[in-house]
C-alpha cells in the first residue's frame, strides 16, 4: 500500500531564497537514495485565505510530501542517513 509523508516547516526570520533552493534540492536528492522512495513534491506555502479567517498555511512556510511504496519503505526513509541531511 502507497505511504505518503507529510513535512511541513517553518523557516526562520534569518532564511533566505538560497536556503529554500537547499530544502528543494535535499528533498528532491533523495530519490534513488532511500529504497522505495517513489517521489518527492516540495514547494513553499500558498497564501489561501477564507473570508474572516486567517490565512490557511497556519505559519507554515514550506511543505514536503514523499511518496513511498509501503510502509516498510517509511521505516526505511526515517532511519536513512540522507533523511538527516
Amino acid at each position: 500500500m502507497t505511504v505518503y509523508h507529510l513535512a511541513l516547516f517553518k523557516a526562520k526570520e534569518s532564511t533566505t531564497a538560497d536556503d529554500g533552493t537547499t530544502l528543494v534540492h535535499a528533498a528532491k536528492g533523495m530519490l534513488g537514495q532511500i529504497p522505495g522512495l517513489v517521489a518527492v513534491e516540495v514547494g513553499p506555502a500558498l497564501e489561501l485565505t477564507k473570508a474572516s479567517t486567517p490565512p490557511y498555511v497556519h505559519g507554515y512556510d514550506w511543505g514536503v510530501v514523499l511518496t513511498l511504496a509501503d510502509r516498510e519503505a517509511l521505516q526505511a526513509y526515517m532511519t536513512h542517513p540522507a533523511h538527516d541531511e
